[in-house]
């Protein structure tokens, strides 16, 4: 019965990777019509980084992530634990990206982790993430999908494009 509810979808222009994509637009010359990075941004040690590589392949990008954002998640919030040290601030194209050290505490190094390939990871302040976007050149961004109150931390969706494109 579960066999009869599973339809190929013969996609023919479309093909999907798994594995650290970084090194694959760092050094690429392809362009895509459009990058989707979905539960990807708020595992990176650089999420700025990845923001500026993926703005140099597309002119739309779609993102599901985390974010930081201390109203939603106060210091006494649980989901806060995992915050260490102080925000380090990355100006990027004059914005100032305030970035937050998020830590796995070593639960990577078990089998059944499947979060980020690092320990520490920087989650990005909402606010910031919608600028540094906006900065690489994506005037037409669209928020959805907002959970403040998710059980890891806030959350949302991005979509964005840029209009000359």
């Amino acid at each position: 019965m579960a066999e009869q509810c599973l339809q190929p979808l013969n996609l023919k222009h479309a093909q999907f990777l798994l594995g650290d994509f970084t090194p694959w637009l760092e050094h690429g010359s392809d362009r895509y019509d459009l990058i989707v990075a979905s539960g990807v941004l708020y595992h990176m040690q650089d999420p700025v980084r990845l923001l500026e590589l993926i703005s140099r392949k597309t002119d739309a990008l779609y993102i599901w992530t985390h974010y930081y954002d201390v109203s939603a998640m106060p210091a006494d919030d649980l989901r806060h634990t995992p915050f260490v040290g102080e925000p380090e601030v990355q100006v990027t194209n004059g914005i100032p990206v305030h970035l937050h050290k998020r830590s796995y505490h070593g639960a990577w190094q078990s089998k059944s982790f499947c979060g980020g390939i690092h320990d520490l990871q920087r989650w990005i302040a909402g606010s910031d993430l919608i600028a540094v976007i906006r900065s690489f050149g994506f005037d037409d961004i669209r928020i959805a999908h907002e959970e403040p109150n998710h059980q890891n931390g806030p959350s949302f969706s991005i979509f964005a494009k840029r209009s000359a494109a």
